[in-house]
């Protein structure tokens, strides 16, 4: 008899422990998708703010080139203007931009 209420007592205390661990994992499940759903936000972030600053750069190369061209006689220009297209040059293709 007392081994039988023995047994019943290490089934209990196995159960509880196995529930216990069951609602950890659940807890474990929700946290890691509500992590990978913030991943998720900020890549989408990220890459809206890395496009825009992106085709803002494209853009000011396209400027630069246009002001390049009527300024080439004035030496300070034109080196900034070298210097920028060199940037734009070595940076956009690294990045798999056209210009």
């Amino acid at each position: 008899m007392h081994l039988m209420v023995l047994y019943n007592t290490i089934d209990q205390i196995i159960g509880a422990v196995i529930d216990k661990l069951q609602a950890i994992s659940d807890k474990l499940q929700v946290i890691q998708l509500q992590v990978q759903l913030d991943i998720k936000k900020q890549n989408q972030f990220s890459n809206v703010h890395f496009n825009t600053a992106t085709e803002q750069m494209q853009q000011m190369c396209l400027n630069y080139q246009n002001l390049g061209s009527k300024f080439q006689k004035s030496p300070i220009v034109n080196e900034r203007l070298i210097l920028f297209h060199g940037i734009c040059c070595i940076t956009l293709p690294m990045l798999n931009i056209k210009m």
